[in-house]
C-alpha cells in the first residue's frame, strides 16, 4: 500500500480526482476545504463516489458535525486527541476492509464472466 500525503483539502481533492485512492484518512478541520466539503465534493463525482473515508476529529465534532452530515458512508471516525497505535490500527482495519470489497467485487466480476463463457 503507498501513502500520498496532502498539504490540505484542495490538494486532496486534485490528488484525489486525478489518481483515485483506495482510502483516505482525513483530518476535518484543515484550512480552506475541510474534511467534510472535501468528502462532498468527492462523493460527488463518479469516479471517487466510492472512496472509503476515515475522519479524524475532535469527539464533539464527530457527534455534533460529521456523522449527522455524512450518514454511513464513511468507513469510521478516529476521535482527537489520539495516540498514533490508535490511527495505526484503525487504518490497519479499514484498508483491510477496503481489500475484502475489491477481493469480493473481482470475484462477483468473474463469476459472472465464467457464466457468460459457459453459456
Amino acid at each position: 500500500m503507498q501513502v500520498i500525503s496532502a498539504a490540505d483539502g484542495a490538494d486532496a481533492l486534485l490528488k484525489s480526482i486525478d489518481n483515485p485512492p483506495d482510502l483516505i484518512i482525513c483530518d476535518f478541520r484543515m484550512p480552506g476545504l475541510d474534511g467534510r466539503q472535501l468528502y462532498e465534493k468527492l462523493r460527488g463525482r463518479e469516479n471517487t463516489r466510492n472512496i472509503p473515508f476515515v475522519f479524524v476529529a475532535s469527539r464533539g465534532d464527530i457527534e455534533e458535525k460529521l456523522r449527522p452530515a455524512v450518514g454511513g458512508g464513511v468507513e469510521d471516525f478516529v476521535p482527537k486527541p489520539f495516540f498514533v497505535s490508535d490511527l495505526v490500527r484503525q487504518t490497519k482495519k479499514s484498508s483491510t476492509a477496503c481489500i475484502w470489497r475489491k477481493c469480493r467485487s473481482t470475484h462477483r466480476g468473474l463469476e459472472s464472466f465464467k457464466g457468460v463463457l459457459r453459456k
